[in-house]
């Protein structure tokens, strides 16, 4: 779970395509894993949360990009005062290709939240950056 700054960010294109380019490593979890033997896995495709603020609130969208032509499933889950929304689904995506996989929208503002996003490929699960 990561908490989100207080600050709203609203980002372009370009930015959110650099945010993705720069989470290249993204974590392998499995239950056999303990916190200390936690590596860092090298996967088919990079990962993030855009926030970007929407008149009095939020607009938050998972975006991965792919290094490889993979699919897999996703899940998002945003908690906060008031809010518990869970988002996910099949994706599928081409070598080279970056895919907003979907949007949520709500009220508030992105300090009191706590998000996670995990993508399944090919059976292992994958943790996803949500820090903007």
């Amino acid at each position: 779970m990561t908490k989100f700054s207080k600050s709203r960010t609203a980002l372009g294109l370009a930015a959110i395509s650099s945010a993705v380019l720069g989470c290249t490593a993204i974590s392998a979890e499995t239950d056999a894993m303990t916190r200390e033997a936690h590596a860092q896995t090298a996967a088919p495709i990079a990962c993030v949360v855009s926030i970007e603020a929407s008149g009095s609130g939020l607009v938050l969208a998972p975006i991965v990009q792919a290094t490889e032509a993979t699919s897999g499933i996703y899940a998002l889950r945003v908690e906060g005062p008031g809010t518990r929304m869970n988002q996910g689904g099949p994706f599928s995506v081409r070598a080279g290709q970056t895919l907003e996989l979907g949007r949520m929208q709500m009220s508030g503002s992105a300090a009191s939240l706590d998000a996670e996003l995990t993508l399944t490929i090919d059976g292992r699960t994958y943790s996803c950056p949500v820090t903007l």
